[in-house]
């Protein structure tokens, strides 16, 4: 199952929750700019001393980019469902 949210639905969410859970009287017109922070990990291999294939974490690298995150976004989840009920 996909399930897509618009920029407008996460801000609705957002600052739903925030008023649920902190208490705060906010609407839209006090929502800046958001970002979404995304890390990239470009996995390094090496053959240990038993002849394994393992990850070499010396030359395992990470990149981590922001996003801008507008009116023009979507964010999608794939969902798998498991259990007894989901089959």
């Amino acid at each position: 199952m996909v399930i897509k949210l618009s920029y407008w639905e996460v801000e609705e969410a957002v600052i739903d929750y925030l008023k649920k859970a902190q208490g705060l009287k906010l609407d839209s017109e006090q929502v800046e700019w958001a970002t979404i922070e995304t890390t990239e990990t470009a996995y390094a291999y090496k053959q240990n001393k038993e002849g394994e294939v393992v990850v070499d974490r010396a030359k395992t690298t990470e990149k981590t980019e922001s996003l801008a995150f507008n009116s023009e976004s979507e964010m999608d989840f794939y969902v798998e469902a498991q259990g007894k009920n989901n089959d």
